[in-house]
């Protein structure tokens, strides 16, 4: 409805500095930013012959410096490809994309990135189709064509290595990759955008794992790309692994996105383990909102189909439960789910005022463009609205939900865990502190003044 592809990703740390030297150039003063990359050679190199006032021969310096490139972590390798990603490679078994039919799996000979399950259902759907498989066609081109120096890659005269094997995580302060990046970006878009118009789950597939590729290739995501994941795994039903990737980013981010540091964690827990503020991040916590909406609305669903039948043996009513909802979510029960939703509505309310309104009034703002945003205003509440509408309208009653919540005013206090009290009460106590120390010398002043 809203295209993907007319989304800038988040400018926020376009550049990031790879390495330093100090003023003297010597061997043992410099910084380098790529530590998996780069080895350090014998520190004893003989140097006294270079003139450190001469910039070429304080290049040379830099180079004789150098060790030989070290690989990146075999694990990571082995989850990095150039372009294509898993199930474009292998078997798929998806609903038709026209008559949603079951274990439909002739994909389109052109892109790849949708089934049908039969000549006749591509012939149908071709008119909404082609739009998408041509500017797929083309970014998978190009991103391909993007690969290939990358697999011989050198830089200030550096040994000639493969990327894809020796700069995992570096490619974006790397400068000479980032065109590849921004190909294989608008291809995960192109996919979003094809995801989004033609409920086309083997799309949204293949988008997250590119975003998820590319989260890898730089670290700390330096084109924003982790935005569009958790919804795209909420509207897919992947509702552990969109828990997980928030739940992640929020609180456990570190220097490089890995999948494998957090999951499996408990979908219902206290909101004080996040530790989110009323000052975002935003992306996720409006994720965390649709995520919990979703949790709260199957979970009140169960219950109430349970309490039709009030004569069920309660042994087979909690059995029962275990297959409409997951284990976590039944035994919090939909009145703690939606407490745990005001309070992260609350947040948001908090954080962007503005983004529950236009969320509830999306349509009002069809027309509106998307671009760069600035924190807290209605820029940031529509690129949020823009690039994640989809999810929120596919989940049934979600919208007309947070209509009531600010109708209502339902608000419920942001948790604040015991640490975050603490500190506030210090705080508090320090200007207490300040306060009466400014009225002490005030009056100590005035006596003076009358003496």
């Amino acid at each position: 409805i809203f295209g993907g592809s007319a989304v800038v990703p988040s400018p926020l740390g376009e550049f990031r500095q790879t390495w330093s030297r100090s003023t003297d150039f010597g061997a043992g003063d410099r910084q380098l930013g790529n530590q998996d990359r780069i080895a350090m050679a014998d520190e004893n190199v003989d140097v006294s012959n270079i003139d450190p006032s001469e910039p070429r021969a304080a290049l040379d310096m830099f180079h004789v410096s150098l060790g030989q490139p070290q690989p990146s972590d075999p694990e990571l390798v082995a989850q990095v490809t150039e372009c294509d990603v898993e199930p474009l490679s292998g078997p798929c078994s998806f609903f038709c994309n026209m008559c949603n039919a079951m274990n439909a799996t002739k994909r389109c000979g052109a892109c790849g990135a949708v089934v049908y399950c039969s000549a006749s259902c591509q012939r149908e759907a071709w008119h909404v189709h082609k739009q998408f498989c041509k500017r797929i066609r083309a970014s998978t081109k190009l991103t391909r064509k993007l690969a290939v120096p990358l697999r011989n890659y050198s830089q200030m005269g550096e040994p000639a290595r493969n990327a894809f094997e020796y700069d995992i995580g570096d490619f974006w302060g790397l400068h000479d990759p980032r065109p590849y990046c921004r190909a294989r970006a608008d291809l995960a878009f192109h996919l979003k955008d094809s995801s989004d118009a033609e409920n086309n789950p083997l799309a949204a597939e293949l988008a997250i794992q590119h975003f998820r590729q590319l989260m890898i290739l730089s670290k700390g995501d330096n084109q924003g790309v982790r935005d569009f994941v958790p919804t795209m795994l909420i509207d897919l039903g992947r509702y552990q692994e969109a828990y997980d990737f928030i739940r992640y980013w929020i609180i456990g981010f570190s220097e490089s996105y890995d999948d494998e540091q957090t999951t499996g964690h408990d979908m219902a827990e206290d909101l004080e383990v996040l530790k989110f503020s009323e000052y975002g991040p935003n992306s996720f916590i409006f994720a965390l909102a649709l995520l919990k909406y979703v949790m709260y609305a199957r979970t009140r669903a169960a219950e109430m189909l349970i309490m039709r039948h009030p004569k069920v043996n309660p042994d087979i009513a909690k059995y029962a439960m275990t297959f409409a909802v997951p284990e976590t979510w039944s035994r919090a029960g939909s009145q703690t789910l939606e407490v745990q939703l005001k309070q992260v509505l609350s947040a948001l309310l908090v954080s962007n005022k503005h983004l529950l309104k236009m969320l509830v009034e999306a349509e009002k703002h069809r027309e509106r463009p998307v671009g760069p945003y600035s924190l807290g205003d209605e820029s940031e509440a529509w690129y949020l609205i823009s690039s994640n509408l989809v999810p929120w309208l596919k989940a049934a009653g979600a919208r007309e939900y947070v209509r009531r919540f600010l109708a209502d005013d339902l608000r419920v206090p942001i948790p604040i865990s015991e640490a975050e009290k603490k500190r506030r009460a210090m705080e508090k106590a320090k200007l207490l502190n300040k306060s009466f120390a400014r009225s002490m010398r005030s009056k100590r002043d005035d006596r003076t003044g009358r003496l």
